[in-house]
């Protein structure tokens, strides 16, 4: 069986009836709410690998969505339905889903403006001679992807290239070699892309002549010195005596992205945080942090970064995506002339959270009670979450653990 990779990482429409606009909204807000539910799945999935020593963590779930979305456009039968369910669209119906996903994108998109970034960008390379009219005709339709011929089969070098090039160019050069040398062969048919691209200023700006070394204590329990940024401001922070947490929200400029850093009370809770992690509790803890807003709160955050790059196939089978990985895969709507399983999806993340704001990056390649004073100090392992404020989608999921993993 021929393969094909999925590489992850890295609206327009006319006027029509209201009733098809509506539901068209409703299956947008649908798509956000499965991202969500996709995005914990993957992230406890993921966090709980690293067993009782844990390392940075750091990934876009709604680029690995994307980029799978586009491989279930050509998707049949139990193919189809086992990515449904794993990617949670069971709320939108199927013949429905990527005008949904299209609208949902281009929302995203729109995002973009001022001095804040925020792009999406999706990509088909494809094997010369491969006939797959129809699907590069609905791929174009819905996901805005241009085909490019390449020649895995004589010389895969070359194609690697042309794909690491495409995803560094959308992620502002943050995203490099997702494709590693000998990451593709004579058996690659077709590979699906997405990047997204994130580039926010704060709010309220962290002043480069406050920050300070300080103590953080990481996943080992030890004291490591790191920078620490500090501003005084007005911000919405919950404070969870049940759960032994605390939640701010850092907004960025325009508000219509943020940050929320989910602090355990105890330097060694978040294990127990992941392990209850579901998303009715992330939701809860947006929600009730945005009810409450304190005056002269000391926010002191590390400043950090991290890049992280991830081989799904295994986590996306644990999670009910068996089929496609198979010899039982049918991907007939990509092409009728070869039978295509997906061998690899690889997922590449980069954060970087400092004075000014935040740049996260990646891509996906589907290779077939109030305080006297108030403080929030995040000076112990953390949750993080960048989400668009509209429907509350979550773009980029991490955690920040130990300072000495980049």
């Amino acid at each position: 069986m021929k393969m094909f990779r999925i590489v992850i990482s890295v609206f327009i429409f006319c006027v029509l009836g209201q009733h098809v606009l509506s539901q068209s909204l409703a299956n947008s807000f649908s798509v956000a709410n499965a991202n969500n539910n996709f995005s914990v799945d993957i992230y406890r999935m993921l966090a709980v690998k690293d067993g009782v020593t844990p390392t940075n963590l750091f990934l876009s779930p709604i680029s690995i969505s994307s980029a799978l979305a586009m491989a279930y456009l050509g998707a049949r039968g139990d193919t189809a339905n086992e990515m449904a369910k794993t990617l949670h669209w069971d709320e939108v119906p199927a013949q429905q889903l990527h005008t949904a996903m299209k609208m949902f994108l281009g929302n995203l998109n729109h995002l973009n403006g001022g001095e804040n970034k925020l792009l999406t960008a999706n990509k088909l390379f494809v094997q010369q001679g491969l006939q797959t009219s129809q699907f590069t005709r609905e791929i174009l339709k819905f996901y805005g992807v241009n085909a490019t011929q390449v020649d895995y089969k004589n010389n895969p070098g070359a194609a690697r290239n042309l794909v690491n090039d495409w995803v560094e160019q959308q992620t502002g050069n943050k995203i490099r070699n997702i494709i590693p040398e000998g990451g593709f062969d004579t058996t690659t048919k077709l590979v699906l892309v997405n990047a997204i691209y994130f580039k926010g200023f704060w709010q309220h700006v962290f002043d480069k002549k406050k920050t300070h070394k300080a103590p953080f204590t990481n996943s080992h329990g030890k004291k490591v010195d790191v920078q620490m940024m500090t501003q005084v401001g007005d911000f919405n922070i919950h404070f969870n005596i049940k759960l032994k947490l605390k939640a701010i929200e850092l907004p960025y400029k325009d508000q219509k992205c943020s940050i929320f850093i989910i602090l355990p009370q105890e330097s060694n809770g978040l294990p127990n945080l992941e392990k209850a992690l579901t998303v009715e509790l992330v939701k809860r803890i947006i929600a009730e942090t945005r009810k409450a807003s304190l005056k002269g709160i000391h926010v002191t955050i590390p400043k950090f970064s991290i890049t992280k790059s991830f081989e799904l196939s295994a986590v996306l089978k644990s999670l009910g995506a068996i089929k496609m990985f198979s010899n039982e895969a049918d991907f007939s709507g990509i092409t009728q002339t070869e039978k295509l399983q997906v061998s690899q999806v690889i997922h590449k993340a980069f954060v970087e959270v400092s004075e000014e704001g935040t740049i996260a990056a990646a891509a996906t390649v589907v290779q077939m009670g109030r305080m006297a004073s108030p403080q929030f100090v995040a000076d112990h392992p953390f949750m993080f979450l960048i989400i668009e404020n509209n429907a509350n989608s979550i773009l980029f999921m991490g955690r920040f653990v130990n300072p000495m993993d980049g």
